[in-house]
């Protein structure tokens, strides 16, 4: 899936879980989902965006603020349109003084005392309601997409040349430009980035203003707003009211698919009526309330980190592996750079298509069982140890970091590959931490968790059939409850929804785990 530095990409399907996870009445909701899926209607409301946010990005003013030592030129339009977790906003600092290498960044929200207030709080350093921002990566121009980058050159060449015409800025020189990953949690509204030192206790200089949009009807985010940006707002209105019915619209077919798919098991209306008094009268509800409270602890914690301890000799008690493992979940192998298999000997398959809520809670190296099905060389679709290592993708910068997950697999193919097959895994425990293969001790260690996940599966409670068959004869009404509203939530959550400005609270969950994110490029 080809990505570019701000994040821009192809939407990725993801494929179902094939290890039985999901409930078996829901098996045909997924093709029936992905047969309505609009498709040309939301491509009309992104056009719709894109236009907008050039005319109403001129409207908003001030694309340099300056300070005694300091300038931020903002590259990004004044407008910046809600993109979910890539949602960003590029700047350069300029400077006469060297800048301290501990300056941070951090995301200030414009109130409705206005321009003044946010610069009275810069002043009283009073920044408890700040967001620090500060980019995790440093990458190289050269990194940049090509036409990313001219455009900020001719941005920093432009300011170079009007700056040498004051004589309180001509001393300035560039310093670093930073892509800066706005959180969802800002919401909507009019902000700023605040260049700081000694851990944001000292203010250097402030960015110039930008409002982030999405399609929220919500009347707090013209919060900040001015007489001078009445007519931003107007435009913002106009747009949203397009965009919500244009997405409406577009989702009818959607929303009428999954309702009758789930007909069938709906009773008539005589019978929810008899059924009602019933289960009022009974203790049903009670249960009911139990089984959503625990989807909701679910649901919360779903883009939590699953780890553990570190370099045990052996993992789990005889009895089985231990909550919350066995996880399933499966992918597609997909070729790679080739370096995995020269630095570790084993057969290697990167995957993709892995949901996104687990991918996001892994990280470091597990064990456990692998399958490989749809293969055209490997026919046998049996149970094989597998290593499964999850870290943070170096390939390509993005202002989001993206985990990367591959399998190697404990068993000599001869050589042959198996691109484009599905690999099933069922996770059994965690191992140890991610360390980077240029690690010295990087082949060693892969010896030693070779032996460990060896040790630890060939205990019989660990085998994948005893334990699937034991998970199986545990599972409640309760689990299939959960299951089923997990299953729903999953395909929901699959939609592109920030794609055309919308809001929900998956990004929100997601966020928590991945960090700051963003992007600094050193230009000294």
């Amino acid at each position: 899936m080809d990505t570019d530095v701000l994040g821009r990409q192809d939407v990725e399907s993801v494929a179902p879980d094939e290890l039985g996870e999901v409930p078996s009445r829901t098996e045909g909701l997924e093709a029936t989902i992905e047969n309505a899926l609009p498709t040309a209607q939301p491509s009309k409301v992104r056009a719709v965006l894109e236009g907008s946010k050039h005319f109403i990005g001129g409207l908003v003013p001030h694309p340099v603020e300056s300070t005694k030592h300091y300038s931020i030129l903002r590259h990004s339009h004044g407008i910046v349109m809600y993109r979910g977790l890539l949602t960003n906003v590029a700047v350069t600092i300029f400077s006469d003084v060297p800048l301290p290498s501990s300056r941070t960044i951090w995301l200030q929200q414009k109130g409705w005392t206005g321009q003044r207030g946010m610069r009275v709080k810069m002043i009283i350093r009073k920044n408890g309601t700040w967001i620090e921002v500060t980019p995790q990566a440093h990458v190289l121009a050269s990194q940049i997409s090509l036409s990313d980058e001219r455009a900020w050159q001719r941005d920093i060449t432009r300011f170079l040349r009007k700056a040498s015409e004051n004589k309180k800025t001509r001393q300035r020189k560039v310093v670093e430009t930073c892509i800066i990953r706005i959180p969802c949690t800002a919401q909507d509204g009019y902000f700023r980035l605040v260049l700081c030192a000694d851990e944001g206790k000292k203010v250097l200089c402030p960015s110039p203003v930008f409002r982030v949009v999405s399609l929220s009807t919500s009347s707090a985010s013209i919060k900040g707003a001015s007489l001078s940006a009445l007519p931003v707002e107007l435009g913002i209105k106009a747009l949203t009211t397009f965009s919500m019915n244009t997405v409406g619209s577009a989702a009818t077919p959607l929303i009428s698919a999954i309702q009758n798919q789930f007909s069938q098991y709906m009773p008539g209306i005589l019978t929810q009526q008899a059924a009602t008094t019933a289960y009022e009268a009974s203790s049903a509800q009670a249960k009911v309330d139990r089984m959503n409270q625990r989807y909701d602890k679910i649901r919360d914690s779903s883009y939590d980190e699953i780890t553990g301890h570190d370099r045990l000799l052996v993992v789990g008690s005889t009895g089985g592996p231990d909550p919350p493992y066995p996880i399933k979940f499966s992918g597609t192998v997909v070729r790679g750079a080739g370096r995995s298999n020269v630095e570790t000997g084993l057969p290697t398959a990167n995957l993709r298509g892995v949901r996104d809520e687990l991918k996001a809670g892994l990280n470091g190296i597990y064990f456990g069982w692998c399958s490989i099905q749809n293969s055209k060389v490997i026919t046998r679709e049996e149970w094989r140890p597998v290593l499964i290592f999850v870290m943070v993708s170096q390939q390509t910068p993005t202002v989001t970091p993206k985990k990367a997950i591959r399998a190697y697999v404990l068993k000599d193919f001869q050589g042959a590959d198996f691109y484009d097959a599905r690999l099933s895994v069922m996770l059994m425990g965690y191992l140890r931490s991610w360390k980077n293969a240029s690690s010295p001790s990087f082949a060693e260690d892969i010896q030693v968790d070779i032996m460990v996940a060896q040790q630890s599966l060939n205990r019989e409670q660990w085998d994948p059939i005893t334990t699937s068959e034991r998970i199986k004869s545990q599972t409640t009404l309760s689990d299939r409850y959960v299951n089923t509203r997990q299953f729903g939530q999953r395909q929901f959550d699959r939609l592109p929804l920030d794609k055309v400005a919308l809001r929900t609270p998956k990004n929100e969950l997601k966020e928590g785990i991945m960090g700051k994110g963003g992007l600094c490029i050193e230009r000294r």
